[in-house]
């Protein structure tokens, strides 16, 4: 169900002239397939494939395809913290993959998607035993000034290692569980699915894995992220969970916005390429595995008026507001913040799911989400922020399998300050339905709790942010 923005934007977008669609080129006739990393035998062609591309581009001088011409295109010119995140990436990984099909000699060559839910988030073993995957081996120059990043300075390192994934340390984990993965396919409208996809995985794997124990920080928590050669395969699971949003009939507004020479195409020229080309995915000669599959038979005991009432209980709404708050306090690693937000009509929510639960097993659609704005970005974006609800013994090291554990953000490219960013535009929204559900929450508030990490554990960090307002949706 589309929000009032999303009509908003939609309407505007009828109202002017539409540009004409703009296709990556097909490199074979048949739509490509990318697949899941994680299921992949490490003496797949993929692996071998993508090395040779990796080092062609690392010997190529003077050709826009080069490793390091490909990596200051993101510092240049990628969108965070808006809705053209999802458009913009979605090219720039496409024309990528159509260098490395031309550069591997595999016409068929397509990059797989690294799925942070399986095998413990772990960078596959490849991508440490092949030199030409591991970012350490190439010791690329981490030194640049972007035109939308400003001044970078990293190294190639990763914070990840074979037997440390994302999910590996349990206070740090929550953004990346399928559970976690699924709330966010489920939330109804644009405004809050990007928020939440972009903030929550997307900005802690880039946050985790860029965090080096100690010196500077990694490629990957950085503009320079392209430099690490997993990068591609993160922002390849980020399209698809776009893509599965999409698929399940939800609107993505059109920015209507051009990026004509911001790209290369399999040759080294400047490519054309607006919002409206990367709507959908079968207008790029690609897709997923997951969509070839054949899904599950359902025999349903209940007759069409059942299912139409329980569609109705269980359907997301428009998004309401039924509390905020106001924040004066900065934040910062290992210290909690709390929030206390006035929202008259909590016991009558908790009721609702305690209810839906017993009833239907399941929480379904209707759903409680704190949305946090007014944010005043962090020094660095170096942390990673646990959010909880009414925890009486929060502390650094409180699980993210916690009943009180709602959701994880992390600061990326909006902690920048990114050219042509509205820093008043930046949010993120956090799930809360289940902590909310399990606490009952007799008293007409909840208290929002923000337990800020670093992005490895042991590291040091003076950065501090502040979330200005708290808003409780129910949707």
């Amino acid at each position: 169900m589309l929000s009032r923005r999303d009509l908003v934007l939609s309407a505007s977008a009828v109202a002017l002239a539409a540009p004409h669609i703009i296709r990556t080129p097909a490199i074979a006739g048949a739509p490509i397939v990318r697949r899941d990393v994680m299921d992949m035998d490490v003496k797949d062609r993929f692996f071998s494939d993508y090395a040779s591309a990796v080092r062609k581009m690392h010997e190529l001088s003077n050709d826009n395809r080069s490793w390091i011409i490909q990596a200051r295109i993101h510092a240049d010119y990628c969108h965070h913290g808006e809705l053209e995140f999802l458009h913009w990436h979605r090219h720039y990984i496409r024309f990528f993959e159509t260098i490395c099909a031309k550069l591997s000699g595999n016409s068929e060559f397509a990059l797989p998607y690294w799925n942070w839910s399986k095998n413990s988030g772990r960078i596959p073993t490849p991508f440490f035993d092949r030199p030409e995957l591991n970012v350490e081996h190439w010791n690329d120059p981490g030194q640049y000034v972007g035109k939308a990043w400003g001044r970078i300075d990293t190294v190639g390192r990763r914070g990840l290692d074979k037997t440390h994934g994302l999910m590996d340390d349990p206070s740090r984990a929550g953004a990346f569980t399928l559970a976690t993965i699924n709330r966010i396919k489920q939330l109804p409208s644009i405004d809050l699915f990007r928020p939440a996809l972009e903030g929550q995985p997307h900005n802690t794997a880039h946050v985790m894995t860029g965090a080096t124990k100690s010196g500077k920080g990694g490629h990957m928590g950085s503009g320079l992220s392209p430099l690490d050669p997993i990068f591609w395969l993160h922002h390849c699971m980020v399209d698809r969970v776009w893509a599965e949003w999409q698929r399940s009939g939800h609107a993505t507004p059109d920015p209507q916005r051009d990026y004509s020479g911001q790209f290369f195409d399999a040759d080294g020229k400047a490519a054309k390429a607006n919002s409206t080309g990367a709507m959908k995915i079968e207008d790029l000669d690609y897709t997923y595995d997951i969509f070839q599959r054949p899904g599950p038979a359902v025999t349903s005991q209940l007759n069409a008026e059942q299912v139409s009432n329980l569609k109705q209980i269980l359907q997301p709404g428009p998004a309401q507001a039924i509390g905020s708050a106001a924040n004066s306090s900065s934040s910062r690693a290992n210290i909690e913040t709390a929030i206390d937000v006035a929202a008259p009509a909590i016991s009558t929510h908790v009721n609702q799911l305690q209810e839906l639960e017993l009833a239907a097993g399941t929480i379904g659609g209707r759903r409680l989400l704190a949305k946090l704005s007014n944010i005043v970005q962090p020094e660095n974006g170096d942390l990673l922020v646990n959010v909880f609800v009414d925890c009486p013994y929060l502390s650094p090291s409180t699980p993210s399998t916690d009943p009180h554990y709602a959701g994880t953000f992390s600061f990326f490219g909006a902690a920048q300050k990114m050219q042509g960013m509205d820093m008043n535009s930046v949010s993120y929204v956090v799930d809360i339905t289940e902590p909310v559900r399990q606490a009952g929450l007799a008293e007409d508030k909840i208290r929002v709790q923000l337990m800020p990490l670093t992005g490895a554990s042991g590291r040091e960090s003076n950065s501090t942010f502040q979330v200005g307002k708290v808003e409780i949706l129910s949707v």
